[in-house]
């Protein structure tokens, strides 16, 4: 409780900032903590998922005691409609950043109050994390994929008790986490390099009608990245899976703080950046 009292309020003070003081909170929010999330998630997911303020609210009814009395693990056809929604969004909303998220306090704290909403309905309407931490939460597909490096802990650090929520658990499992989910995982990270590769090359100007300046490159990457990987896959066979998918996860995070950095540099030590 102490966790979600204290990673909630960080989160009431960055969300106050972007209204109030969006400058300061647009820098923070875009230049800091989301630039720290990859190499967090790689070194120590585990720690990511006690500090993470959606994941907080996903457990406050439970803290509070509103969780409904009908609630439950949700099925394995709804644990496979969320994990879509939320890789559509994790392919969706990113490309929108350059367009008017990244510029406007407002939007960014209207994405996290939906996204933060949708934590606490479904933690009033399912048990523990499996519906949104585990499921439509978009982060979770990163979770996975460069969560695989890292060794287990083997005990669930915010559940108290496991509750069996999800088949593929990082609090548990957080070493083969990866191993025991879906297709989906694998192929999301088939795709993770280009997409990301494909986001630092959106263009400055995206014209009249941008959607295809924003979404060219990125779906377009995240495809010729999966055809890639899924090629290797077809050749090499299904021993070499484990192996592809790690590869690709590296060269994902590898190919974000290549690009990211400088931009960093940039905005913190406020040079102009060009390109």
């Amino acid at each position: 409780m102490l966790i979600s009292v204290l990673t909630i309020s960080m989160a009431l003070v960055e969300s106050a900032l972007l209204l109030f003081a969006p400058e300061l909170g647009l820098r923070l929010f875009w230049g800091l903590l989301i630039p720290v999330a990859p190499l967090l998630l790689f070194l120590a997911p585990g720690l990511w998922r006690q500090i993470c303020p959606l994941g907080s609210v996903a457990l406050l009814p439970r803290d509070l005691g509103w969780t409904a009395a009908s609630a439950r693990i949700p099925t394995e056809r709804e644990g496979s409609i969320l994990r879509w929604v939320g890789l559509a969004a994790l392919l969706a909303l990113p490309p929108l950043r350059p367009w008017f998220i990244d510029k406007s306090g407002l939007a960014t704290f209207l994405v996290v109050l939906v996204f933060s909403g949708l934590a606490f309905f479904l933690g009033t309407r399912f048990v523990g994390r499996g519906a949104f931490c585990n499921g439509l939460c978009p982060v979770h597909f990163v979770e996975m994929i460069y969560g695989q490096f890292s060794r287990p802990l083997r005990l669930p650090v915010r559940c108290g008790s496991c509750d069996s929520c999800t088949t593929a658990c990082v609090d548990v499992h957080e070493g083969r986490a990866l191993d025991r989910g879906q297709d989906i995982y694998r192929h999301a990270a088939w795709g993770l390099p280009g997409f990301v590769i494909g986001w630092f090359l959106i263009p400055q100007d995206l014209g009249t009608f941008p959607l295809p300046a924003l979404y060219g490159p990125t779906l377009g990457g995240f495809l010729a990245s999966f055809l890639v990987f899924a090629g290797l896959d077809r050749v090499l066979g299904p021993s070499s899976r484990r192996g592809l998918v790690r590869a690709a996860a590296l060269l994902a995070l590898g190919a974000y703080y290549w690009f990211q950095v400088p931009r960093l540099a940039c905005l913190w030590t406020n040079h102009l950046c060009l390109g």
